[in-house]
C-alpha cells in the first residue's frame, strides 16, 4: 500500500491545549486526527485508542519520540504502537527520533525483536524529524496529495465534505475540466448559506483546496511544490508578507522553483465568500498556461 493510499496522523503526548495553528494544520488530515488535549486516564490512553482506531482504518502513524532518550514512558508508547501494528498487516508507523535517542532505544528494540518481529518490519525509524529519504516538502506534497484523493472519493474517512451528495465525485479525475464539478458544488454550499469563516466549513475548504492544488500541479508547465506559509515567506520581501498575511487560506502555498506562488485553499474560501467570480476552472486554466 503506497503513501497515496494511507491517511497520516500525528500521535502527540498529553500536554497543553492545542494551539490555533495546530488545529488549523490538523485539518489537512481527513481520516483521523489527534490533538494534545489532556486525557483523564493519562497520555497512554490517547495513544492506545488512537493507534487502535487508526490500525482498523489502515493508516500510517507518525510517532514522535524525539528527545525522549529512551525513557520508560517513550518505550511504553512505542510498545503500544507495535501492539496495534502487529494486529493489522496494513498498518505502518514512522517513528521520529533524534540521533541521541537511537542508542537509548537499542536495548528495548532488541528485547522485542522476537515478540514483535512482524510489526518492526513495518516500522521506519527516522532522524531529525523527517522520514529517511524525504524532505519536509516531500512529506507535505504527499499529505496534500492524500487529502486531494480523499476529496475525490478515493478514500473514505470518518467525516466528509459538506453537502457531499452535491459533489459529483465521478467527474473528479484531476483534470482541469473536473473543476467544473467543484465549482458546481461550491455554488450549492454558497446557496445553502455556508460561511467560509466557520469551523464547519474549514475542513471542506482545505480538502477542496488540496484537490485544486493537485490539479494545478498536474497540468502546470511550472513545477510546483506545497510549502508551509512560514517556510515560503522567509524567502519573500516584507511587502509580500504584508500583502498576504498568514491566515487559514494562506497556511499552505503552491510555490514554483522560481518562487512564483499561488493560493488554492484561499481561492476556495474566496469562492464561498465572494461568489462565482472566483471560478476554479478559470483560475486553474490560467495557472496551467503560465510559463
Amino acid at each position: 500500500m503506497g503513501w497515496l493510499e494511507k491517511m497520516r496522523s500525528k500521535v502527540l503526548g498529553a500536554s497543553a491545549e492545542p494551539t490555533a495553528e495546530e488545529l488549523n494544520e490538523s485539518r489537512i488530515r481527513p481520516a483521523l486526527r489527534f490533538t494534545n488535549h489532556r486525557h483523564p486516564e493519562g497520555p497512554h490512553v490517547i495513544v492506545f485508542d488512537a493507534l487502535r482506531q487508526a490500525a482498523e482504518g489502515n493508516l500510517v502513524f507518525i510517532l514522535n519520540l524525539e528527545g525522549t532518550n529512551g525513557s520508560a514512558e517513550a518505550q511504553e508508547r512505542l510498545l503500544l504502537a507495535l501492539d496495534a501494528i502487529q494486529q493489522n498487516e496494513e498498518a505502518h508507523c514512522d517513528v521520529l527520533l533524534k540521533e541521541a535517542d537511537l542508542a537509548e532505544f537499542a536495548p528495548f528494540i532488541e528485547a522485542v525483536q522476537t515478540s514483535h518481529r512482524a510489526a518492526l518490519a513495518r516500522v521506519q525509524f527516522a532522524h531529525g524529524g523527517a522520514m529517511a529519504g524525504n524532505s519536509e516538502s516531500d512529506l507535505l506534497d504527499e499529505q496534500m496529495a492524500e487529502v486531494a484523493d480523499f476529496f475525490a472519493g478515493r478514500h473514505v474517512g470518518q467525516r466528509d465534505v459538506l453537502l457531499a451528495d452535491r459533489l459529483d465525485r465521478a467527474r473528479l479525475d484531476f483534470s482541469v475540466a473536473s473543476l467544473h464539478a467543484v465549482d458546481g458544488w461550491l455554488g450549492h454550499l454558497r446557496a445553502a448559506g455556508v460561511d467560509a469563516n466557520t469551523a464547519e466549513a474549514a475542513e471542506s475548504m482545505m480538502w477542496a483546496g488540496a484537490y485544486l492544488g493537485e490539479v494545478i500541479r498536474m497540468c502546470a508547465k511550472r513545477r510546483y511544490r506545497w510549502m508551509r506559509y512560514a517556510d515560503f515567506m522567509t524567502t519573500q520581501p516584507a511587502d509580500v508578507r504584508r500583502m498576504f498575511p498568514k491566515a487559514f487560506g494562506t497556511q499552505f502555498i503552491l510555490a514554483s522553483e522560481r518562487m512564483a506562488f499561488t493560493l488554492p485553499v484561499n481561492k476556495v474560501g474566496r469562492w464561498l465568500e465572494e461568489g462565482p467570480e472566483n471560478n476554479l476552472h478559470f483560475y486553474a486554466s490560467a495557472e496551467c498556461a503560465r510559463e
